[in-house]
């Protein structure tokens, strides 16, 4: 591997443990509703579409009423102009909607949601596309024929799926998230923020991603 390569996939490494990082500051939040977040997988890990999974997030609004958001991470130091086909996410689609099917065998579909997270953007017919088939209405029969074939599931159900389809494709790359990170930790502290406090929470994660049984962030 060239030391390129290597340079890239630590970027995408580092972007992953900043972004995640941010999402834990969230526990902190006076009020929050937000109870856990599992880092590389989540709490149903003996379900199918596990290997998909880079963050999952569990909300409790109510004693009966769960929350749970999956995150696929994806990000690109050389391709930020080059917008994601659907073909570039057939995996992720796969083990998104694989998911989405055991929910949907479990009746806990209503508080579910899929996003992929990245700093390259989704090419732009591919995102009104899944807000058209999550209302229900007609696209072009290649990508509807394409993203059923990718999901194995009916009309109806992929309806269902796509209503539960986020895409966050703006968000800023690994330099970028250090910064969003400054700024969140000094909403949550007195004082100026350094370099110190910000690689601890980077380094909880980063923990938790090699955790073989605990990879669990609580309050």
């Amino acid at each position: 591997m060239s030391n390129n390569l290597v340079a890239y996939s630590r970027a995408g490494d580092i972007f992953h443990y900043r972004w995640a990082a941010r999402r834990c500051l969230k526990l902190l939040h006076f009020n929050t509703t937000l109870e856990t977040v599992v880092i590389e997988g989540s709490n149903e890990n003996e379900k199918e579409g596990e290997y998909v999974i880079d963050v999952a997030e569990y909300y409790n609004e109510l004693v009966s009423q769960k929350i749970v958001k999956y995150y696929q991470l994806k990000h690109t130091t050389t391709q930020k102009l080059i917008p994601f086909q659907l073909s570039d996410l057939q995996d992720t689609i796969e083990g998104f909607a694989k998911r989405f099917v055991q929910h949907k065998a479990d009746k806990d579909l209503i508080n579910i949601s899929f996003t992929i997270v990245t700093n390259r953007p989704l090419e732009k017919n591919f995102k009104e596309n899944i807000v058209l088939l999550a209302k229900g209405k007609q696209v072009k029969n290649r990508f509807e024929q394409t993203i059923l074939n990718y999901t194995k599931l009916s009309k109806t159900d992929l309806k269902q799926f796509c209503k539960c389809l986020k895409i966050a494709d703006s968000e800023g790359d690994y330099n970028i998230q250090k910064d969003e990170l400054r700024i969140e930790i000094a909403q949550l502290v007195t004082g100026s923020v350094d370099n110190a406090q910000i690689e601890n929470i980077v380094s909880l994660v980063q923990e938790k991603v090699t955790a073989l049984e605990n990879n669990k962030i609580i309050k």
